[in-house]
């Protein structure tokens, strides 16, 4: 979940110096890599093996969508040789870049998201780390049920500490960017009486009834909106 957070910081933070500077900032993705290897090094001390697992699996997709193959020591030597490469004039050019691209992280460090957001997304990815592919029986996803009148009646995690990850949850959601359940960026399985639709994090449907009236119902955003807290 830590190394969930630190993915996020990592794309806010890349995207904001784009934003600002029209282009990356080495240095800042080279300080989070430098993150991700210590939570590596904490994580060989874990003492259950499925989590233990889990959490390399989890770095090993994070490692996959973000590294750019350098090192810090690479870094360093990138940055004296395109010093280098330059004469005098040139030099003093390449250097003011450098110090208008921390200006520009600078400028931009009101966009990195905050402690609510980062741990939202923690929870997010131990959710979907459980997901088992199977949305209408299985594990590693939300539920969202509403009673035979069309109001909601119940919402929870369905997973490992499902009730505990809810209700912090419940805690954050409110400053994390979250208007209701469906924001949760995790699969859902939405109910009413005895048929179910599945919907992905992006809630694009994943799985449909074959009823065009409950179809309606359980894939309408304004239905959506009466999930604001996990439940019962």
């Amino acid at each position: 979940m830590l190394k969930a957070g630190v993915k996020l910081i990592e794309k806010t933070a890349v995207d904001a110096v784009k934003g600002v500077a029209g282009g990356d900032l080495g240095p800042v993705v080279e300080v989070l890599h430098g993150m991700l290897d210590e939570v590596e090094r904490a994580s060989k001390a874990a003492s259950g093996a499925a989590a233990a697992g889990w959490i390399l699996d989890l770095r090993g997709r994070i490692v996959d969508a973000y590294t750019q193959g350098q090192s810090g020591e690479d870094l360093r030597r990138q940055v004296e040789a395109d010093y280098n490469r330059n004469d005098e004039g040139g030099r003093g050019a390449y250097i003011a870049g450098i110090q208008n691209e921390l200006d520009a992280l600078r400028q931009a460090q009101d966009l990195i998201p905050a402690s609510n957001a980062i741990e939202r997304a923690m929870y997010e990815a131990w959710i979907d780390g459980q997901f088992d592919n199977d949305c209408m029986e299985g594990t590693g996803l939300i539920e969202l049920v509403f009673d035979q009148d069309g109001s909601a009646a119940s919402a929870k995690v369905v997973g490992a500490l499902g009730e505990q990850v809810g209700a912090r949850l419940n805690s954050i959601m409110p400053d994390a960017g979250v208007t209701n359940l469906m924001d949760l960026d995790v699969v859902k399985r939405v109910c009413r009486d005895d048929q179910c639709m599945c919907f992905e994090g992006d809630n694009v449907v994943r799985a449909d009834v074959l009823d065009e009236d409950m179809n309606s119902f359980l894939a309408a955003p304004d239905n959506w909106r009466a999930f604001v807290r996990f439940s019962g």
